[in-house]
Parts: C-alpha cells; structure tokens; sequence
C-alpha cells in the first residue's frame, strides 16, 4: 500500500481533500514533529542560560 503523510492540521486540510479526492490515501503525523521540537529545545535552552 502506498500513501503520502502530511503534517500540518487545519492549514493543509485543503491539500487533504484534493490528495485523497484523487485516490491517493493521505496519512496525518500525530504527535509533535521534530521541527518544533527542535525549536522548543533552543528555547528551552535560551531561558535556562539566561538569554
């Protein structure tokens, strides 16, 4: 079986919809993606250094 996954929630619902109207199955991401969680690190990292 062969699909796609996407990330991103409400703002690619559109893509969504035009992928799996297609006949492509679209997979979602659930969970936090390394993107954020890579952004939420530096933060972190910021505030316990003080900066």
């Amino acid at each position: 079986m062969d699909a796609v996954k996407l990330e991103g929630g409400r703002r690619v619902l559109t893509r969504i919809k035009a992928i799996a109207d297609a006949g492509i199955l679209v997979m979602g991401h659930i969970g936090p993606d390394s993107t954020k969680l890579r952004r939420v690190g530096r933060f972190l990292g910021r505030l316990k250094k003080g900066s």
